[in-house]
């Protein structure tokens, strides 16, 4: 759907997107991709959330992928070109794995994800992504006829329909959600048959994330990863990754405004010619022994890409643990801007505050719970502000039971 209207400079940008847009929050049920702002200006904090429910098309294997702006500028990317590996995306990497990739029709990573929760009020929009299933199975395809069986060695049909991966409150109602991507139509020939088939590639009990942003005077947003390998133990290495733009470098800690800790914050910078906007990471939390410290930064990443050769840089957060307990703050700010100062109250919950305007209690929950016959945690998120409970993701999450 396109939707045009006549270009009218009587109203300024923002008035024009509030009543074009209606909301700060676009919910995309079918596909998984929750995009939320913080206001209607150019300003706005912006993050773009794919679980990725859907198939899609040359996909990527982006699953719970995050993208962030804010201050009229990019803070974490995709990489230009066709690079289909999670690596390229802002993801998880499991002992340097992420979704497997078939390399026919071109690229893909077909295998869909589920958008487990969702919830969008005036100060917070959260939603989580279950993507277990989609890190343990590899899928392949071929295209037969009604009647005509494709089952190649060591691979077995993909029984899982369109609603398997649907939460109980977001099911297709037509008769094509259930049909299974084994029998399901091809997508372009017809009398033609998908034929996808699958086979195990990895034993994840769990790949969660609840992603999202808090409004307020000084918005932000908020990432919380719950991750374990079933055979992995405590050896297990886990990768955050975000890719950063080329123009960013890392702030020296020495140049570091007051009230930052370089035993938790990050701060990138953009190019003096460019402005004065900074990205500022806070990592609230991150279990396990520390290969490279607390993160490292690498910008010596290539590839070629369309006939040239590339580079990328790539923050990363790695530990090596069973349960790394990823919890991560992203707030851009300009310099002199107040920056969020960190404490944690007597209850044990992390407080970000900047003082006399805006003091916020986040309290984080690690709960167990029972999903497909596996015992998996599952960590809620409320924040508190001024006595009023701004989101509460306790008991909202829906995992998908089918793990491959």
């Amino acid at each position: 759907l396109i939707m045009g209207s006549d270009f009218d400079d009587s109203d300024d940008f923002q008035t024009q997107n509030e009543n074009s847009r209606g909301s700060l929050s676009f919910a995309g049920m079918e596909r998984g991709l929750i995009i939320t702002n913080s206001d209607y200006s150019k300003e706005a904090l912006e993050m773009q959330f794919h679980v990725r429910q859907d198939m899609g098309g040359h996909t990527m294997a982006d699953r719970n992928n995050f993208l962030l702006s804010g201050l009229g500028r990019v803070w974490t990317h995709l990489p230009k070109g066709y690079i289909y590996e999670t690596q390229w995306t802002n993801g998880i990497l499991v002992n340097n794995e992420g979704v497997p990739v078939t390399t026919l029709d071109g690229t893909k990573a077909r295998q869909p994800s589920r958008l487990a929760h969702y919830q969008d009020g005036p100060l917070a929009t959260f939603a989580t992504g279950d993507a277990t299933y989609a890190y343990n199975t590899a899928w392949y395809w071929n295209r037969r006829v009604a009647g005509q069986d494709y089952s190649p060695a060591g691979y077995t049909p993909v029984s899982e329909t369109w609603n398997d991966f649907r939460r109980s409150d977001n099911k297709i109602a037509y008769d094509y959600g259930d049909i299974s991507f084994y029998d399901y139509p091809h997508w372009w020939e017809g009398g033609y048959l998908e034929r996808n088939v699958k086979k195990t590639a990895n034993d994840m009990k769990q790949v969660y994330r609840l992603a999202g942003m808090v409004r307020g005077t000084y918005p932000y947003s908020l990432i919380v990863d719950d991750l374990e390998k079933a055979s992995g133990g405590d050896s297990t290495n886990y990768k955050w990754i975000a890719q950063i733009p080329a123009d960013l470098t890392l702030l020296p800690t020495a140049d570091y405004p007051t009230g930052l800790d370089s035993t938790r914050d990050v701060v990138f910078t953009e190019p003096a010619g460019t402005g004065n906007r900074r990205l500022l990471i806070r990592i609230l939390n991150a279990d396990g022994s520390k290969p490279n410290g607390l993160f490292e930064f690498d910008e010596t990443i290539t590839y070629y890409q369309w006939g040239n050769d590339r580079v990328a840089k790539r923050f990363i957060i790695e530990r090596v643990a069973q349960l790394p307990r990823f919890r991560v703050l992203l707030f851009p700010f300009s310099d002199g801007d107040t920056l969020p100062q960190h404490s944690v109250d007597t209850s044990g919950d992390i407080v970000v505050e900047w003082p006399g305007v805006q003091r916020d209690v986040l309290v984080f929950n690690s709960q167990s719970q029972e999903v497909g016959s596996e015992t998996v945690e599952i960590t809620s998120l409320k924040v508190k502000r001024d006595g009023i409970t701004l989101v509460d993701t306790t008991d909202q999450v829906e995992p998908n039971p089918i793990r491959s």
